[in-house]
């Protein structure tokens, strides 16, 4: 089906002033654990100056990488924005920039040491894909990958996932039911936000009210975000807790009993979700973006839009580099109609008409449920050249991937990424060629400093065959009998027989 560019507007536009909304009703209750009763804006005299809220604030960074790279974004550039233009240093936000700044390329940067990599830092800046794939959500969760790898693995990383895919089908599809399960399609049937999803819906149909459907999350899918108040000695509903900052599955659940609960009415479904307390203007300002983008700007109750008038206000980004972002938004509309534009160099021509009447128009995806999916998880999905392709169950959080213009490259350092002396260091290096490349041989050249041997040998050569399917794998093992630094830089340089294209990843391994 084919999205015309005025829904499409009215939908933009409804995203971002759902989720300024949902923030500001959410922030007075953010890090309160408990049951609470609001039903309207607690601050006073807003006065169209709302409150800065992260959940935006990243996101204006996002759309200015964006505008700048296209359709070529990536984690890696996406993390040099991050380290350029974000401010706080707390949580998986500062994990991940301290991992960067060591030398970790995404996702290593989001998983290793980071003991927050399932907080809720990631789902809470998943519209930006959304509406520059809208109706797209295969590719939407394309880029949410990208975007979450930098600073969470595992389930901080299902929950933007899962949310990029329902807000990009939620521009073409207004079922709230089946837009839940096409989210659950793009994230593991096993993982913890799936588990979440799933209780939410089942306390909906059981009958129980939402206050006992929040009970039942917080006993069965804990987490920890309400006890980070300097409130903590109030807390006397002694639910079981989990290791710190696990808490992307307990939030999108409460964000879920939000929705469920609701009954399609726009305010009462925020307030439900503020209601729970945890992360709550996360989960309010998701279901906020949701809604928004289902039912339009148009069709948003004035009693909401009104007092906020529109306006962004920020706080976490470096106000000294603003101008190298081409500005920040001040408004809603100014933000929507920037996206409007980048919308058509985002995505391909083959999906994106210029030439439709009354502005461009958009291809939507014919199914917007996950295209492939295995009995385990999520493997193979697409082919390996695809948006979809960012799953494989070969390859982990430890697994640095690479595209090059013939050729793909996974570098996966299994179990960890640190170099010990006397003991031997494995890591596997797989390459996919192209449709465009015919067989061939490709040559691996390694780099490390003097004190490590490697093994097979530093020059390698190994056959590549074109086709998606059939990879070259070849094992390197690192082997040092002291090492003198604290961490040690690995080049793999991949090169092609009679091509001039060739690529190179570098990694550091650490010393423990």
């Amino acid at each position: 089906m084919n999205l015309d560019f005025q829904t499409l507007k009215d939908k933009i536009l409804g995203c971002w002033n759902g989720k300024n909304i949902g923030g500001v009703l959410g922030a007075p209750f953010e890090l309160k654990r408990g049951t609470f009763d609001t039903n309207f804006y607690v601050q006073e005299n807003l006065e169209d100056n709302p409150p800065p809220n992260d959940d935006l604030d990243l996101q204006l960074v996002w759309l200015a990488a964006a505008e700048k790279y296209g359709r070529q974004l990536n984690a890696d550039i996406l993390a040099e924005y991050w380290l350029t233009f974000i401010t706080p240093d707390w949580a998986e936000y500062g994990r991940g920039k301290a991992n960067l700044r060591a030398g970790m390329q995404p996702p290593l940067s989001g998983h290793v040491e980071n003991v927050y990599h399932n907080s809720c830092g990631c789902f809470i800046r998943s519209e930006i894909w959304a509406c520059l794939c809208p109706g797209l959500p295969d590719l939407a969760v394309h880029y949410a990958y990208e975007d979450a790898v930098v600073d969470h693995s595992e389930d901080g990383l299902y929950g933007e996932l899962f949310c990029a895919a329902l807000e990009s089908a939620a521009f073409v599809e207004s079922d709230r039911n089946k837009l839940i399960e096409i989210g659950l399609s793009y994230i593991p049937d096993n993982c913890l936000v799936a588990k979440s999803v799933r209780l939410a819906m089942e306390c909906h149909k059981s009958g129980i009210s939402w206050k006992e459907a929040r009970i039942r999350m917080m006993n069965e899918v804990p987490g920890t975000f309400g006890l980070q108040s300097h409130n903590i000695e109030d807390n006397t509903e002694n639910f079981p807790t989990t290791p710190l900052a696990n808490d992307a599955p307990n939030n999108i659940g409460l964000m879920m009993i939000g929705w469920l609960y609701g009954e399609s009415d726009f305010g009462k479904s925020l307030c439900i979700a503020v209601n729970c307390g945890e992360d709550a203007d996360c989960t309010a300002g998701t279901l906020g973006a949701i809604m928004g983008i289902i039912h339009g700007n148009n069709n948003l109750p004035s009693k909401w839009t009104s007092p906020i008038g529109g306006i962004i206000n920020t706080l976490c980004i470096n106000p000294t580099k603003e101008y190298m972002l081409g500005g920040i938004p001040k408004t809603v509309e100014e933000l929507s109609d920037r996206i409007l534009r980048n919308i058509p160099r985002f995505l391909d021509p083959k999906t994106c008409d210029l030439f439709a009447n009354n502005g461009f128009s958009i291809k939507t995806q014919e199914n917007l449920f996950c295209p492939v999916r295995n009995d385990q998880n999520l493997a193979g999905i697409g082919n390996i050249w695809g948006p979809s392709s960012i799953w494989n169950e070969d390859f982990g959080p430890l697994t640095i991937k690479k595209d090059f213009p013939i050729f793909r490259a996974y570098l996966d350092h299994l179990d960890s990424v640190y170099l010990q002396a006397n003991i031997p260091k494995k890591l596997i290096l797989t390459v996919y060629g192209s449709e465009i490349a015919a067989q061939q041989w490709i040559n691996i050249q390694i780099y490390v400093p003097d004190y490590v041997k490697v093994l097979p040998g530093k020059s390698l050569g190994a056959p590549l065959q074109c086709t998606f399917k059939t990879s070259s794998i070849v094992e390197i093992t690192l082997l040092a009998e002291t090492i003198p630094a604290s961490k040690t830089d690995i080049l793999i340089d991949i090169s092609l027989v009679g091509r001039h294209s060739s690529g190179l990843i570098k990694t550091t391994l650490y010393t423990k």
